[in-house]
């Protein structure tokens, strides 16, 4: 038969080890990571998917908050809340702004010695599984882990992948996900 499908639903099929072997990933993680931490969403606009824009989910479980390519510009300037999802367990709703909420929890990932890992989500103790949600199995991702410092608490650990899609060839960030241990 014959239909359509929405372009949103459609990205470039990479093979998993043709992406953790693409020398441009780490180059545009590099560029990405630099925008964040220099707070600048004009470089931060140039890495991510001119298609999708930026999708970000507070932790896998929660809601896709999308940002349009047109509005990561302001994404670290604007002070206007955001409705990330829900905590795990409580249920407690999770507001705040990119700059308020987010920035500061990567701003972590950024200052500490995290290992990283191709197309494989690195966790420490939880009493949830952390993964790839799903909806996603197709598009390849690099996470990042910070484990919990000596002494602490064995839940006191963080995460966060990124997912990359092609656009015409080019990689492009996707998808940002934050990872935490939890009971």
């Amino acid at each position: 038969g014959t239909g359509w499908i929405n372009l949103w639903n459609l990205s470039e099929d990479i093979d998993g080890e043709a992406f953790c072997a693409d020398p441009r990933v780490p180059a545009l993680l590099d560029k990405f990571l630099a925008a964040l931490r220099s707070r600048s969403g004009e470089a931060l606009a140039q890495t991510i998917s001119p298609r999708r824009g930026l999708v970000l989910r507070h932790d896998w479980w929660n809601d896709e908050v999308v940002i349009a390519l047109n509005d990561a510009v302001e994404l670290m300037r604007t002070t206007e809340p955001v409705a990330w999802g829900v905590q795990r367990g409580s249920g407690a709703p999770i507001v705040g702004s990119f700059r308020d909420r987010l920035l500061p929890e990567l701003d972590a990932l950024l200052d500490a010695n995290s290992t990283e890992a191709c197309n494989a989500i690195q966790s420490g103790e939880t009493g949830y599984p952390a993964q790839w949600p799903e909806e996603y199995a197709r598009l390849n991702y690099v996470s990042y882990f910070v484990p919990p410092p000596e002494p602490g608490p064995v839940f006191n650990w963080r995460g966060w992948a990124v997912g990359v899609e092609y656009v015409d060839g080019v990689p492009y960030v996707a998808v940002l996900i934050r990872y935490q241990g939890d009971l």
